[in-house]
């Protein structure tokens, strides 16, 4: 028997379709869970979602829930995953500027989207270029914002970077390599987004 434990409300779910597909409201969320749910009472799976555990006793093998639940166990197997980071600037906490991991992240983007002109999105790995070119796809004006000299610099050598710049500026996103944004301004919610450079660019979505 199985149980898992999650902090999340939803059940396990791939994250790739969140930036893509999904975001754009092109796919549902059958297309993003990994099971169908009586996938999982059929092979003795209980989930257990919308809790943390805050507690390992492992000498007693034992974990302890934010509840105040004991959960006895045989094997512990600790699969926790990452966060985002959220910048520390000032204006980070502005209505209109979200982070992008959870099926609940990809829900208040697409959402916030519909009134959305003017995007930029702080990033240019992976995830961060997903995003810029699903915004693009939706009509937005996209600025894409990343401290490297090339998108994904980290995953693609220097040429593929290069054709990526290429292809996305032909599809009208505007991209900043090698910049960095010390803040984010409005008055009720995002505005604008300032670089290290001086410059400002126009904003009523960050992600």
């Amino acid at each position: 028997d199985i149980l898992l434990v999650a902090q999340e409300p939803h059940r396990p779910y791939q994250r790739p379709p969140l930036t893509k597909g999904y975001l754009r409201g092109e796919q549902g969320l059958d297309r993003v869970y990994l099971q169908p749910a009586p996938f999982y009472p059929e092979h003795n799976i209980e989930i257990r979602s919308s809790v943390r555990v805050t507690e390992l006793i492992p000498g007693e093998r034992r974990v302890r829930l934010e509840d105040g639940t004991e959960l006895g166990y045989e094997k512990l197997l600790l699969v926790t995953g990452g966060r985002p980071r959220r910048l520390r600037l000032p204006g980070a906490d502005l209505p209109g500027v979200f982070t992008m991991r959870t099926i609940d992240d990809s829900d208040r983007i697409r959402t916030a989207a519909g009134d959305a002109t003017r995007a930029v999105v702080i990033g240019g790995g992976f995830i961060g270029s997903e995003v810029a070119a699903s915004l693009a796809m939706m009509g937005k004006e996209v600025s894409l914002v990343f401290p490297e000299a090339w998108l994904q610099s980290r995953l693609a050598p220097e040429e593929l970077g290069r054709q990526l710049h290429q292809f996305y500026q032909q599809r009208g996103v505007i991209l900043y390599p090698g910049a960095l944004v010390t803040a984010m301004e409005g008055t009720n919610r995002v505005e604008r987004v300032v670089l290290n450079d001086g410059r400002t660019l126009p904003a009523d979505l960050v992600v």
